[in-house]
């Protein structure tokens, strides 16, 4: 999927688009199992940052410094 068709993805579709993404770099299958789920609990945060110079999506359950002037 290009650039410009990401762009046009509502939340929904974008979240899907990043799930597919990630069981095809697993080799086409990622196991979530009954623990897994359990683990996740109301106070548990994902974070999603954009890194503009590797333009990489970077997907984090922790806070990030902030970017120092030379990594922006």
């Amino acid at each position: 999927m290009d650039e410009n068709s990401r762009k046009n993805l509502n939340d929904q579709q974008m979240l899907f688009t990043i799930i597919t993404a990630l069981v095809k770099k697993e080799g086409g299958e990622l196991i979530v199992t009954p623990n897994d789920m359990d683990a996740v609990k109301k106070e548990d945060m994902l974070l999603m940052y954009y890194d503009k110079s590797t333009e990489n999506i970077i997907l984090t359950n922790h806070i990030k410094a902030a970017p120092t002037e030379e990594e922006m």
